[in-house]
This record gives structure tokens, C-alpha cells and sequence, in this order.
């Protein structure tokens, strides 16, 4: 009866008072039998008609409205009730078809419908995108801003609804497999027992085939699997329309970002290439669950165009005229760091204004976090420059407003546990720079190892004044409370303490053998190395630490701790890979010493352990099964072997 209240005149008096006696009747009174009811619709549906008359209605007003915010109030009430009453099927053209008003307020409302439509279900995208690029390419400057904002959340969406999409159509593939596996081997029994039975007589074949009948499950129709064929076909065609639409809006608004003189379209481009790094780079370990979403993502498969695609001319096409293969993945990343560098240019333009270098800073800043591994450096080099030469352009109170912004993000990048690793003392210097002092700095560091729990335990010097006192007293008076340790130990425990045992020297002084001393290192690397989870160190101490590791995985190469230095470099590859190539290095170094020594060529001798190392890490790249830690580790290991094998001379083909 509530939902009766959005129109009074939703029910009449009569109808109110039946449903009311029957409420009534049926669930206050539990005592009562229900007796027959005159045959009457449902409320639902009663509600349900009221409400497309109301919006009915309602569009018709608005068509008619010349008052630009009573139409807007109008299209406001469609949209909610649409929304909230699952009708936007039925009326999403109908309102779309109001983006030919020439009243601003009206574009920006269908802007927002657009919004609220595509978050709302993405299967709305292909249908919007029309709309949204015939609305940005408007000549209202508050407009095009609009736009830029509204195409912003519009990727996310769009790259979600491929998701949606392609997922669908795999889940049909796998569906259509199974049932044609089963409608085979259920097949076969049947066609075996029409076999048996013609050779006996003829008149018998009907029998076996109406007895097996009952259980041989139902076929795949042909016709349904001829529509499901069509609909996947279908998708692909909306995807391949959905897609070089996008790409010409997206080309519009990143060319907005040098064109165009207003600073608020500027700062919208801004967040709009942030959004379009952000979509085309993979995210990392790190990264927040809602900046994971990326078009590089394993679950978006390849689509082949057509050939009038392949043709159109529209900048960003593959060649090979497939897209969201390996290849074409491989381009949106490059066309991602284009425009991460066109970011960066802009960031340091000597003619920037505040509000445009503070949202490129953050936005910056932003992409540092979220994708470290390719732009967490390039960034701090970007805040560096821009502190050391400020745009002319600012007054002194923008200076300082920039300052302290410069200030804030490099803190919030210092709390990161990438750049704790990589880059404290580069941003510690920054930070001094900018006039922070050496207390807060240190004071951020810990309060983050303290959140993430990884503070260093330390010593407690305070010693507890009870045992002072114990320490005082002279051996032969402990107090009797104390009870001897060794009376835990069998018959040991009646026995009087005695005086202590004398040390033998020359057991202590005796020589440990060779393979005593290298278990002892082997327990020593296995156990500091297990406990290095929670240390953060800095770009200095990680060249000593590459170098301890490197030599000891050489001095002691006939025992495990190469296997365990090996395990804890694959284990976390993203921040340790460069351990691997110290060792090698090291290993190639080792074998050049010897060479020098005896004064000779390298030979594939004094190479066998370079060699085998090589080969080990090698081999254990490959079997790899993230490709963004293939990446990593791969190409550097084929460049340290042309390097090396030009600088020894060795025939490469034979290795």
C-alpha cells in the first residue's frame, strides 16, 4: 500500500477498502479460515501498469515542456522511476532521444543518465556511446567538461561489459561441449542395441529403440544452437562497433589536453588519461581491488574485425586486424605509457596553472601507486624536477600552496612499501627539500611499519628491579623458591646441585671439519632469509645485500644455499629479480679471475659453473606461469647472455 502513495489515484476507494478486508482477513487474524475471494488482478501488476502510464505521462510532458528546468525536473522523475522499477529497457531511447535539446541543462542530464544507466547495467554501453560522442563534440566549453567526466566512468563500465560479455560466451562454448559429449555417449548404447536386434528379425527393430528412448536425454536443437551462434556473433559486432567509437572519443578528449585554453576541461582530460593508463596497464601485487580492472587481464580474449573495421582508418587499430590478442594487448600498454609520458610533459610546462599542475600531480601520484612497477620512479623524478623549477606563472601564495601539495603526495608515496624498498632515501631528500624535517620523516616510516606490522623488535635495557636484587645476592643464597632446573629431569632431581662443570678448552678450540662449517652457513642463509619478510632497507643497503647473497651462492655452490638463495628470489620475483643477475654476474666474474690467474683463454671448462647457473635460472623462468614475471626476468637474462658471450668470445650457436 505504500507503493500506492506514488499516485493518489492509483486505487479507488472500492479497491482500497477489498484489499484492506483482505489484508486484514488473511494475516491479522491467524484464527480465521480463508473463505473465496472475488478473482481480482494482482496488486503488482495494477502498480506496475500505473507506473508506465506515469512515465508515459511524464515523457510527454517533458516533450512539451519549453521550460528548460521544469523539463530537467521532468526527466529527473522519468530517470528515478525507470531506475528503480526495472523499466530502463522499455524507456532508455525514449529518454536518450532528448540529447537532440538544445538546452544545456538537458544535455547534462542525459549525460548523467548516461552514468547512472552504464553503472547501473553495462549491457546500456554499446547503445550510449553514440550519444556521448555526439554530446562531446559540442561547442558549450561546460559541456565538453561534462563530457570528458562523464566518459571517465564510462571506460571502467565498458571494459566491465567485455568482461560481462566474453564470459557469457565462454560459459555457452563449455555448456554446448558437454551436452554434445553427452548426447554422444548416450547415443552409442542405443545405436548398439538397434545393431543386435536387426539380426535377428526385422519386425523386432521398434522394440529396443522404445525402450531406450526413455533414457536417452534430450538432443541439441539446431535451431537453438544456430540463434546462440548469431547472439556470439552478435556480441562481437557490438564489441567491434563499441570499441572504434571509443577509440575516436578517446583520441578527442587526450588532443583536448593541448588544444584547448580552459582549465577545467583541462583538469577533466587529466583524470581522463589517468583512467586510460589505469585500464591499459596490468595491475601489480599491491594494487587496490578497484584499480585491478584493466583490458590486459587474461579473461578478455581476442576479436577478429571485419574487414570494413580493418579499413576505416581509425587510429589505434591493430594491423593484424584482431584485437585483445597478445600483441594488440602489448599495444594498449606502449599507447598507455604515451600517455603516461604526455602527463609527465605536461606536468613540467612552464605555462601550467596551479589547479591544472595540482590535479596532474595527483593523478601522478595516483598511477605511482597503483601501477609502481612501470611509473613509481618516473614519477619521483617528475616531483624532483618540478622542485627544483616551479612555473614562473604561480604567485607566492600558489608557491606555497604547490609546495605543501608536493609535500602531501610525497608522504603518501613514502608509505608505500614499493617505494620503502626502492626509493626512502630519494624521497626522504625530497621531502627535506621541501621542508619537511628529519623527525617527521622517520616519525611516517614507522607509524607505517607499526600499521603494517613490520616493526623491528628491540632490546628492553630496563631490567626488572626484582632480578637486580637476585643478581646482588652471592650464589649460595638464592632463595629457596627458586627451584633447580634440574629437577625436572628423572633421577637427576634428588641429586644435589654440585659444583659447576669446568670448560673444556681444547674440545671449544678444536677446528669444526669442512662440512660442519659449510651446514652451519647453510642454516644461517635458510634462517635469515626466512625472517627478512618485515625489513625494509634501503637502495644502498640492497647493493651490499645483492653482493653478500651473490658471494655465497658462488663460495658455497656444492651445498643447497644456491637452491635457497634461488627459492627466495622466485618467491617475491617483482622486487628481488636483480639478486639473480648479481649472481650470475658474479658467477661470470669469478670464472674471468681464473682465467687471469693461469693466464688463459675463458674455456667451456672454467665456464661449466657460469654455465650452470645461467641454465638454472633459466629454466626456472620458463616454467613460470605469470607472464608479468616472465616479462620481467626474461629479457634481462637474454641480454645478460649476448653480453657476456660477446665479451668472452664464445661461438653463441654452440651454446
Amino acid at each position: 500500500f505504500s507503493t500506492a502513495q506514488l499516485d493518489r489515484n492509483t486505487f479507488s476507494k472500492r479497491e482500497t477498502e477489498f484489499y484492506l478486508k483482505k489484508f486484514i482477513f488473511l494475516y491479522i487474524d491467524p484464527c480465521s479460515q480463508p473463505k473465496k475471494v472475488p478473482p481480482h488482478p494482482p496488486v503488482t501488476i495494477i502498480i506496475m501498469a500505473n507506473i508506465e502510464e506515469r512515465l508515459v505521462e511524464l515523457i510527454n510532458l517533458a516533450s512539451t515542456e519549453v521550460d528548460g528546468s521544469k523539463k530537467v525536473e521532468y526527466l529527473y522523475q522519468i530517470k528515478e522511476l525507470a531506475l528503480n522499477h526495472g523499466l530502463l529497457d522499455r524507456f532508455f531511447d525514449d529518454i536518450l532521444a532528448f540529447q537532440s535539446d538544445r538546452g544545456p541543462n538537458v544535455k547534462k542530464f542525459i549525460l548523467a543518465f548516461i552514468e547512472a544507466a552504464c553503472k547501473h547495467d553495462f549491457k546500456f554501453c554499446p547503445k550510449s556511446i553514440l550519444s556521448l560522442n555526439l554530446l562531446l563534440n559540442d561547442t558549450n566549453s561546460d559541456l565538453i567538461k561534462r563530457s570528458t567526466q562523464a566518459a571517465t566512468h564510462f571506460y571502467r563500465a565498458l571494459v566491465q561489459w567485455i568482461v560481462n560479455i566474453q564470459s557469457t560466451a565462454t560459459a555457452y562454448n563449455q555448456q554446448k561441449q558437454s551436452q554434445q559429449d553427452t548426447h554422444h555417449n548416450h547415443l552409442q548404447p542405443q545405436q548398439h542395441n538397434i545393431t543386435t536386434t536387426t539380426t535377428t528379425t526385422t519386425n523386432t527393430i521398434t522394440t529396443p529403440t522404445t525402450t531406450t528412448t526413455g533414457n536417452t536425454p534430450t538432443s541439441i536443437d539446431p535451431s537453438s544452437d544456430s540463434d546462440n551462434k548469431c547472439n556470439i556473433s552478435l556480441y562481437n559486432d557490438e564489441i567491434e562497433k563499441t570499441w572504434l567509437m571509443w577509440l575516436q572519443i578517446q583520441s578527442l578528449i587526450c588532443n583536448l589536453l593541448e588544444s584547448t585554453n580552459n582549465d577545467g576541461v583541462r583538469t577533466h582530460c587529466i583524470k581522463f588519461i589517468e583512467t586510460v593508463v589505469l585500464m591499459q596497464t596490468p595491475s601489480d601485487k599491491d594494487t587496490d581491488n578497484a584499480h585491478k580492472l584493466n583490458l590486459i587481464d587474461p579473461v578478455i580474449t581476442p576479436v577478429r574485425l571485419s574487414d570494413e573495421a580493418t579499413m576505416c582508418g581509425v587510429v589505434g587499430l591493430p594491423k593484424n586486424g584482431v584485437i585483445f590478442n597478445q600483441e594488440h594487448k602489448l599495444e594498449l600498454v606502449e599507447a598507455a605509457k604515451k600517455r603516461f609520458e604526455q602527463l609527465v610533459v605536461f606536468h613540467g610546462t612552464s605555462h601550467i596553472s596551479s589547479v591544472n599542475l595540482m590535479a596532474t600531480m595527483q593523478s601522478l601520484v595516483v598511477l605511482a601507486k597503483q601501477r609502481y612497477r612501470l611509473f613509481m620512479g618516473r614519477v619521483i623524478q617528475a616531483m624532483e624536477s618540478l622542485n627544483n623549477r616551479l612555473p614562473p606563472t604561480l604567485t607566492e601564495s600558489q608557491v606555497q600552496s604547490v609546495k605543501k601539495f608536493i609535500k602531501l603526495q610525497l608522504t603518501v608515496m613514502l608509505k608505500h612499501p614499493y617505494s620503502l624498498d626502492r626509493y626512502q632515501l630519494q624521497l626522504s631528500q625530497l621531502l627535506q627539500a621541501v621542508g619537511s624535517k628529519q623527525p617527521e620523516i622517520h616519525k611516517v616510516i614507522n607509524d607505517y611499519k607499526t600499521k603494517s606490522g613490520c616493526d623491528v623488535p628491540t632490546l628492553n635495557n630496563n631490567i626488572n628491579p626484582e632480578l637486580q636484587k637476585r643478581i646482588k645476592l652471592e650464589p649460595g643464597v638464592i632463595k629457596s623458591e627458586q627451584k633447580p632446573l634440574i629437577g625436572s629431569q628423572g633421577s637427576l632431581g634428588s641429586q644435589a646441585i654440585g659444583k659447576s662443570k669446568h670448560l673444556d678448552l681444547n674440545k671449544l678450540t678444536q677446528e669444526l671439519d669442512e662440512k660442519e662449517k659449510r651446514q652451519i652457513v647453510v642454516d644461517s642463509v635458510k634462517r635469515i632469509l626466512g625472517d627478512e619478510k618485515c625489513i625494509n632497507i634501503t637502495p644502498a643497503q640492497m647493493e651490499i645485500k645483492k653482493k653478500v647473497l651473490a658471494t655465497l651462492a658462488n663460495e658455497f655452490n656444492d651445498t643447497e644455499c644456491p637452491k635457497i638463495i634461488q627459492d627466495y628470489i622466485f618467491s617475491d620475483l617483482k622486487n628481488r629479480h636483480e639478486i639473480c643477475y648479481a649472481i650470475i654476474k658474479k658467477t661470470y666474474e669469478v670464472a674471468e679471475a681464473k682465467a687471469a690467474r693461469r693466464q688463459i683463454d675463458l674455456t667451456d671448462e672454467l665456464l661449466k659453473d657460469y654455465f650452470d647457473c645461467y641454465s638454472s635460472y633459466l629454466s626456472r623462468a620458463m616454467e613460470l606461469k605469470d607472464n608479468s614475471d616472465r616479462e620481467i626476468i626474461l629479457p634481462n637474462l637474454y641480454a645478460l647472455k649476448n653480453k657476456f658471450y660477446q665479451k668472452s668470445g664464445v661461438d653463441m650457436e654452440d651454446k
